[in-house]
């Protein structure tokens, strides 16, 4: 199973593709990208509720206090760059690499249930955020 570390370090990427989106979407010059950046972030603060909720709560660990979860994410959030496709290909990274840490969980069907959920959401917005870099030619 899942340790409380692995559960704690996906909420900590999760709150770390959130911020990094918003910083895009406030950023943004383009209403598109303003959208997609939008996009991207929804639903993942319910997600970490969710987790903590049900993997940690559910499973008899503490969740720890939000100082310490905002303190980790705000250290994987990448610097905003001024070039908006610098910034739509590290977020691209970033959840590729959250999908990645997600397939090496082990889990019970319950907790998996709800990862799964959340990777299905990741996924669709890795295949957005593909789109929108992809160049012709």
């Amino acid at each position: 199973m899942a340790t409380v570390k692995q559960v704690n370090d996906l909420i900590v990427k999760l709150m770390a593709i959130k911020n990094f989106s918003k910083d895009i979407h406030y950023t943004a010059k383009q209403y598109g990208d303003h959208l997609l950046a939008d996009r991207v972030a929804e639903d993942l603060d319910e997600a970490c509720d969710s987790i903590k909720e049900n993997i940690l709560l559910g499973n008899n660990a503490k969740v720890s206090a939000s100082t310490i979860y905002l303190e980790r994410a705000s250290k994987e959030v990448p610097e905003l760059k001024d070039n908006i496709e610098d910034n739509i290909e590290e977020l691209f990274r970033l959840v590729e690499r959250t999908l990645k840490y997600c397939n090496g969980l082990k889990l019970d069907r319950a907790d998996s249930s709800l990862v799964d959920g959340v990777c299905e959401k990741l996924k669709n917005a890795k295949g957005l955020l593909f789109l929108r870099l992809e160049k012709e030619g």
